[in-house]
Order: C-alpha cells, then sequence, then structure tokens
C-alpha cells in the first residue's frame, strides 16, 4: 500500500497559495470599492446578504472548469506527498480530478431536481451558500477517500479517512469562503451601478387625467380564461403586471385609483401573448409580466434587479438573463 503523508512543505504550499488568493481577492475588492463605494456591513449583516444561484447548466460548467484546474494543479504541484506516484502514473492523480467533478455533479444535480424548496434563491443568503460549500468539502472528503483507499494510497482506518478531510478543507476551506465573500460584493457592485442606470432610463410617467382615460378607453385589453365566461377586461394603462401563480395567472391592475386583483386561470405566455406588440409590457421574469409605466425604480442587490412599482409591496424580480433585455425595452418605450 503506498500511503501519501502530508509534509511541512505541503503545509508551506497550502499557506502560499492561501495567502496568494486572499492578495488577490482583496486587491479586487478594494479595487471595486473604489469604483463604487458599498454599504458599510459588518460580518453578521454580510452573511445576511441574498446570494445567487446557479443554474443546474451553469453549475455543470463551473464543476468542470474547477475539476479540470484542480487536476493540473495535483499534476503540476503534486502536493500532499503525490510525487510518490511516476510519471506513468500519473493517470491515478487525475482520477481526483475526475471523482470531485463526479461528486460535486451528483451533489448540483439533487439539489437542483429533488430539493428546489430548499434551494430557493429568493430565500437563498450568504451565509447559506457558506453551508452548502462546506456541505459539498466534506462529502469531497468522503468520495476522495474511497477513491484513494480503492487505489491503496490511503489505508482503511479512521486515521486515513480523518487525514483526506483535512487535505481537502485545508486546500479549499479559505479559498472558497474568499470566492464568495468576493462574488457577492463583485455582483452587489455591478448590479447597484446597473440599476442606478435602468432607473435614470425609465420613461416619465406624467400623463394627464383626461389623456389618460381617453387612452385607457381606446385601449381594452381582455383576458379570457380557461373555465367558461371566465374573464376580465381592463383598459392597458391600468394594467400593473401579471404574476404567474401555478395553474393561475394573478392579474394587478387600478381601478377607480384603487389597487385590484384577480386570479384567472391561465397561462403567462398567453397573457404575454394578448400583449404583444405592445412596448410598454416587459416579461421581466418567468413568472412576471409588468408595465414599464408603472415602474418608479429599479434596485440591485447580488442576485439582480427589483422593480419596485407603483402599488405593489413587493418587488418584481427580473431574471439575470433579462437585464440586457430590459435595457432595450426601455430604450424601445422611451
Amino acid at each position: 500500500m503506498r500511503t501519501v503523508p502530508i509534509s511541512s512543505i505541503s503545509f508551506l504550499f497550502i499557506t502560499a497559495f492561501h495567502k496568494g488568493i486572499i492578495i488577490i481577492l482583496c486587491a479586487q475588492f478594494c479595487r471595486s470599492n473604489l469604483i463604487l463605494p458599498l454599504p458599510n456591513m459588518n460580518l453578521p449583516q454580510k452573511l445576511l446578504q441574498p446570494y445567487p444561484l446557479n443554474s443546474f447548466p451553469e453549475a455543470v460548467k463551473k464543476n468542470a472548469f474547477f475539476s479540470v484546474f484542480l487536476t493540473l494543479f495535483l499534476l503540476v504541484f503534486r502536493p500532499f506527498g503525490l510525487s510518490v506516484y511516476h510519471y506513468e502514473e500519473s493517470y491515478l492523480i487525475a482520477g481526483y480530478g475526475l471523482v470531485t467533478f463526479l461528486t460535486v455533479l451528483l451533489i448540483d444535480y439533487i439539489a437542483a431536481h429533488f430539493l428546489p424548496h430548499v434551494f430557493n434563491e429568493e430565500k437563498w443568503k450568504v451565509y447559506k451558500q457558506m453551508l452548502y460549500a462546506l456541505w459539498v468539502l466534506v462529502l469531497l472528503g468522503v468520495t476522495n477517500y474511497a477513491y484513494a483507499y480503492f487505489i491503496g494510497a490511503f489505508p482503511g482506518t479512521v486515521q486515513g479517512f480523518l487525514k483526506v478531510q483535512l487535505y481537502v478543507l485545508l486546500s479549499c476551506i479559505v479559498p472558497v469562503t474568499m470566492v464568495v465573500l468576493w462574488r457577492q460584493n463583485h455582483l452587489l457592485k455591478a448590479n447597484l451601478l446597473e440599476a442606478s442606470q435602468l432607473t435614470a432610463e425609465l420613461p416619465a410617467r406624467e400623463v394627464t387625467p383626461l389623456a389618460a382615460q381617453e387612452e385607457g378607453v381606446a385601449a381594452a385589453i381582455t383576458f379570457a380564461g380557461e373555465n367558461k365566461n371566465d374573464r376580465i377586461t381592463l383598459a392597458k394603462d391600468d394594467l400593473v403586471c401579471i404574476a404567474s401563480k401555478e395553474n393561475y395567472i394573478e392579474i394587478a391592475w387600478y381601478k377607480g385609483g384603487r389597487m385590484e386583483k384577480a386570479l384567472l386561470r391561465s397561462t403567462l405566455t398567453k397573457a404575454e401573448e394578448a400583449l404583444s406588440g405592445d412596448p410598454c409590457f416587459f416579461r421581466s421574469h418567468r413568472a412576471y409580466l409588468v408595465n414599464l409605466k408603472k415602474v418608479k425604480a429599479v434596485e440591485g442587490n447580488a442576485q439582480g434587479y427589483r422593480l419596485t412599482v407603483e402599488g405593489l409591496a413587493e418587488k418584481i424580480p427580473v431574471a439575470r438573463g433579462r437585464a440586457a433585455a430590459l435595457h432595450d425595452a426601455l430604450h424601445a418605450f422611451a
């Protein structure tokens, strides 16, 4: 059995690697704050900030990149005693990268397809991302130990298992924590700047009451539901937003100066088709359709953008992939 005991050189290498990561990320953090100062927050406040979740296809790409990087890293530097392997046995070292990729791929697949109520972006925070990352590292320690035992690198003992866990945590815990904090800071800065620009592009909503009334009468819209005689007719200019609610859509509009809401058994796609051709209405999210005339401001956080709409207490989300389309819609509507 070929064991791979950790050496003092490996510890020095880990320390140097961590310091390099910290220096780079701190430099990027300072640079971003010089461009756009962020609100002062202590650590508990930072941990409670929103954090974006990757879609499963995005996660696959990032996992593949990380696994390739890890494989090259281990092959070139051979820390943790991996130098005992000869050149012709490099495929054994590359096996750690493959095991890592398959492990995180399975974890992300289960999270995306079987635990959507847990991995809900609207409730996802920085501290949840850190706890999730720690859990992934623990599982990586388990699977990499199983692989190391399979190739005869570690004995089947508790000490061997704990040693592999130590290797994984020492190698990853500091860089992962720093990357999470840096990414949250970077996205928050970028989205705050973008949100301020989008708010400046919002159309003027100064319409005289008589003109608004005449426009509303001339531009009525009817939404028909799947049930017989289930329909809602209103003026387009009074429509605020439409939200998808499982098998229904919730229509919000102004009636006599008051906000009205009603459920209709239909889909958001059908509602969008009924409003097609009118640049005032924008599909901001898979679950929301909004009247740009009613948007008062655009707010930003690390997850993306939120629209503040007159008369609504909740913020309407803008999907990350819809930011450019929102820019185009505002320009077309202006």
